[in-house]
């Protein structure tokens, strides 16, 4: 029986950019379903296909509001997620200690670095031939994430795979203008980890409206001997393990293109 695949997507956008998303939080949750049109202030979270699908209302577009932002779910007419999306607010600083955590650097290299990536954008708008309001460019970092399920029999493994990046958004318009960090990791798991990693952009020149992001590491998995000899089969190298247990190891990739 077939899998339906599943990928869960986080948008954390700076506070800049997600005022104009969000408008403001009320105090209580609401939830509604919506119809979906082109113009919707979601569409830049959703690709051509997942539009089309929702034109045709082979999709249902339900929308949460939270205290901290936007929780977009996309359900099939089963009732069962399609995919999901939520927007929540990220600080300068917390693209900071994201950019000192990937690179090795300290707090002031890294506080450097940001800097003159805002620097760098706000310098080109306000050069250029168009007037542009630097005062209010909705200019901000965002750390963008896409989630993967890697199924094996019964075993899955979930992981994620994000990139820091610095966007300018002005109605309809938007660019990214830098890409500082990547990251590539297992999430919601107690018995999986990934013993080596690499995440890496391929971007020509900025600005750009999409980033392809790839990461690749191998994916270490904690189990019992019966699991272990079904993972045997399916190319992992079975390793016994202190207590009885045994890790199963396998390379694994995630890759995914951000548009924004």
């Amino acid at each position: 029986m077939l899998l339906k695949k599943r990928l869960k997507s986080i948008v954390m956008m700076g506070v800049l950019l997600s005022s104009l998303i969000l408008g403001g939080i009320p105090a209580d949750a609401l939830e509604k379903t919506s119809t979906y049109k082109n113009d919707s202030k979601f569409s830049f979270l959703l690709d051509s296909e997942t539009k089309s699908k929702l034109l045709k209302k082979e999709l249902i577009l339900k929308e949460e509001v939270t205290k901290s932002g936007y929780v977009v779910t996309i359900l099939d007419l089963d009732g069962d997620i399609y995919s999901e999306f939520e927007v929540e607010e990220i600080s300068t600083e917390k693209a900071i200690e994201n950019l000192m955590e990937n690179k090795g650097i300290n707090y002031g290299q890294a506080k450097k670095e940001i800097n003159e990536s805002m620097n760098k954008a706000i310098n080109k708008y306000s050069r250029a031939s168009y007037s542009t309001n630097v005062s209010t460019l909705s200019l901000s970092w965002m750390t963008v994430t896409n989630y993967k399920t890697h199924t094996w029999n019964t075993t899955k493994v979930q992981t994620a795979l994000s990139a820091d990046l610095l966007a300018y958004r002005s109605g309809s318009f938007g660019s990214i203008e830098d890409v500082k960090a990547e990251y590539f990791r297992v999430v919601n798991s107690s018995n999986a980890y990934l013993e080596s990693s690499i995440a890496r952009h391929k971007v020509g020149s900025f600005p750009t409206l999409k980033v392809p992001l790839a990461g690749d590491g191998v994916v270490a998995i904690s189990t019992t001997y019966s699991i272990a000899a079904g993972l045997e089969d399916l190319g992992f190298s079975i390793q016994a393990s202190a207590g009885g247990s045994y890790i199963a190891r396998k390379s694994i990739s995630h890759s995914w293109t951000y548009s924004i």
